[in-house]
């Protein structure tokens, strides 16, 4: 691939000047962005989705359903991001922010999805938070020149991942739950 095609998108938000036309902010303008930044950022922002999250599904679960919660959060969380895209300097109160208003959508609709279908949301945290957890390890790891970062082409970290991930997949769809017919 051509390396003017390599940046290439379609989005709106990824126009070719982005990372050049966005001021850095006064307070942190000497500040690099590196990796376990970002994977701080990252699991900080998760915290933040899993306890909103944790908060509709509990009040779900009592018999309140909070359903003006779960809208809010899902109209919310698109004006949020639809602001972010075009507003990226806001990207420090709004990363929060979306990540609340996520969490009271996901936590709703995961309550629904469990009261349909029991087990399928365990099996869909777990997996999908299992997986974020561990590539932010193997990012982190990168960054402090863990195996992802050797010349030699080392990938163990790599193929511990797949091997648990692997292991958890055909697990699931074993004992069933995991969507298979039998």
């Amino acid at each position: 691939m051509s390396a003017h095609l390599a940046l290439r998108s379609g989005n709106p938000a990824l126009g070719a000047d982005t990372f050049t036309r966005v001021p850095p902010l006064p307070r942190v303008e000497s500040e690099t962005m590196t990796i376990g930044g970002t994977v701080n950022k990252t699991a900080m922002s998760l915290v933040v989705l899993f306890t909103a999250a944790m908060y509709v599904w509990g009040r779900a679960a009592s018999g309140d359903v909070p359903t003006l919660l779960i809208w809010g959060g899902i109209l919310g969380g698109l004006v949020v991001a639809l602001v972010t895209a075009f507003k990226q300097t806001w990207a420090p109160i709004t990363t929060p922010l979306y990540a609340a208003l996520e969490g009271l959508a996901l936590g709703g609709i995961s309550f629904f999805f469990e009261q349909a279908y029991p087990g399928i949301v365990a099996q869909a945290v777990f997996l999908t938070f299992g997986t974020l957890a561990a590539l932010l390890r193997c990012a982190r790891r990168s960054a402090a020149g863990g195996v992802f970062a050797r010349p030699d082409g080392g990938g163990e970290d790599l193929r511990v991942l797949e091997a648990v991930v692997g292991d958890v997949v055909a697990k699931l769809a074993r004992d069933g739950d995991g969507g298979g017919d039998r």
